[in-house]
């Protein structure tokens, strides 16, 4: 049974930017290449698929995780691209890693401050997984983006 909510007592939302903040409560994630909290407006919500060093014939790019991330991070341009958003559109990012070490933690901070720069980083989780799709994918990366209504 569906319940009637009254939401005329609720302030409109001002079309504005995407907004990042680091409590002070929390550690200073942006050192690490990511975003604590991220704020963002009403607008155009984008899902991105998991995105690897896959090409346009299904064949993986890279034998390397650097190699791997650098052609995930470039198909996850294009798709932003296709859909008219931008990287500092993106307001979170989930990404998935075969045979996790901690030494790949520079190898990541690397990636995401190259991509996003420091001012729009994204909320980000890493997952170790055992494996992925297709046999021999060392990374992954799904991508949650908002074109604000206002889009400045």
């Amino acid at each position: 049974m569906e319940e009637d909510t009254d939401l005329s007592n609720l302030e409109e939302v001002p079309n504005k930017t995407i907004t990042r903040l680091q409590p002070d409560e929390l550690f200073d994630s942006r050192t690490l290449g990511f975003t604590q909290v991220v704020i963002a407006p009403p607008g155009q919500t984008i899902y991105i698929a998991g995105q690897g060093a896959i090409d346009k014939d299904l064949q993986i790019v890279g034998d390397t995780m650097e190699e791997q991330m650098d052609f995930a991070f470039k198909n996850v341009k294009s798709a932003l691209e296709a859909s008219g958003a931008k990287p500092e559109h993106v307001v979170q990012i989930v990404m998935l890693m075969v045979d996790y070490d901690e030494s790949y933690l520079p190898l990541v901070q690397k990636e995401r401050l190259e991509f996003f720069g420091n001012d729009n980083l994204p909320a980000s989780t890493l997952i170790p997984v055992p494996s992925l799709a297709i046999d021999g994918m060392l990374f992954e990366i799904q991508v949650t983006a908002v074109i604000p209504l206002n889009n400045p």
